[in-house]
């Protein structure tokens, strides 16, 4: 298969994202469970095992573990996963699965994770609660005043048709029947003077008040079609400045994709940022649950935490990226399924190994 038919069907592949509320089903599940961990693969690669013999293996690893029979209940769903011919196909991202009794759930992972089997009383969780603080779409603005793009961004790009039925670009812009998207007005100078004033809303530089009115028009546009996924811009500096002036997106993401960046380069760049910007806002809430919660409602000591979560009192959950224990993983996997929310940090920003903010 060559890379571009392998790409497709990577991209035919996808089923969906770690999403939160499938992942609280999950874990209020009674075991035993299996969770197994894939790498994005692609056929032809110098790897040790394909993903089909990998699931196979681990088939056999999670039967000795719980001491169930490989071919019973439990585990016919990935042997059936093993013997379809679509696992080796390849794919460009990792896979989670998770089986209990009651779920059998594939999804593909932005995150990178362990090539793993956990089997035991619980789902294991730890390797991806990196993917609970991305969004499971985001949208990509490519600024510019000739040709500008749209697209949306769910492991893959998938190009869009431009928001609000608005051109690509500017001069066909000004050239629609009685725009009102600038609400400017314009009046003459003088009684005989060619040369016009303009007044009302305006545009914030003088410079370039077309491309203002023609970006200010997008973005609203792309607020009234997805008022609560975030946007992330392309292109060029100045371009890209000029948008941000007049924007009034609450979702827009900090920091920008190249002007010519191929399509995989802006997916991988845009799920970069936001990571940076989920990194940021879950180091701000550890800051203010520390400073602002009594001692008796942030706790910092792995038992305790898990104690807590197990009754259903821990709010919010802290993570330092690296831990792999079983007494962290119980805590997550409790926090998640009594509706609290848990936040993986960098191993170098978070000084404790976990931390939770306690309801009561």
């Amino acid at each position: 298969m060559n890379s571009n038919a392998w790409q497709q069907t990577c991209k035919l592949a996808f089923v969906t994202p770690l999403e939160i509320g499938k992942l609280r089903e999950i874990a209020r599940s009674s075991g035993p469970c299996v969770t197994i961990f894939l790498p994005a693969y692609r056929p032809g690669d110098q790897t040790l095992h394909s993903a089909a013999r990998l699931l196979r293996n681990f088939v056999q690893d999670a039967a000795r573990a719980l001491g169930v029979p490989p071919d019973g209940d439990l585990l016919q769903p990935l042997n059936a996963m093993a013997r379809d011919s679509s696992t080796d196909q390849g794919c460009h991202w990792p896979r989670a699965l998770f089986r209990s009794p009651e779920f059998f759930e594939t999804v593909f992972l932005r995150e990178p994770a362990p090539v793993k089997c956990f089997a035991g009383r619980g789902i294991y969780v730890l390797p991806v609660l990196g993917e609970l603080n991305l969004p499971p779409e985001f949208y990509f603005l490519r600024i510019s005043r000739k040709h500008a793009g749209f697209s949306r961004v769910r492991f893959s790009l998938e190009r869009l048709p431009m928001p609000g039925n608005l051109p690509d670009n500017v001069d066909a812009f000004l050239n629609l029947d009685k725009p009102d998207h600038d609400r400017e007005n314009r009046a003459p100078a003088g009684p005989a003077a060619n040369r016009r004033i303009r007044f009302g809303t305006g545009a914030p530089r003088e410079t370039d008040p077309d491309s203002a009115a023609y970006y200010r028009a997008l973005d609203r546009a792309i607020q009234e079609l997805h008022p609560k996924a975030p946007l992330i811009l392309g292109g060029v500096e100045e371009e890209i400045a000029l948008y941000r002036e007049v924007s009034s997106h609450p979702e827009l993401v900090a920091g920008t994709i190249g002007e010519n960046s191929p399509d995989q380069e802006v997916v991988d760049r845009g799920y970069a940022l936001l990571r940076e910007a989920a990194i940021e806002r879950g180091l701000q809430e550890l800051a203010d649950a520390s400073n602002r919660l009594a001692p008796a409602r942030f706790l910092t000591e792995p038992k305790a935490i898990s104690a807590a979560a197990a009754e259903g009192r821990v709010l919010r959950l802290f993570v330092r990226a690296g831990t792999d224990d079983e007494l962290t993983n119980a805590a997550a996997v409790e926090t998640i399924a009594h509706s609290g929310d848990v936040t993986l940090l960098p191993g170098d920003r978070m000084e404790d190994q976990i931390a939770a903010a306690l309801r009561y």
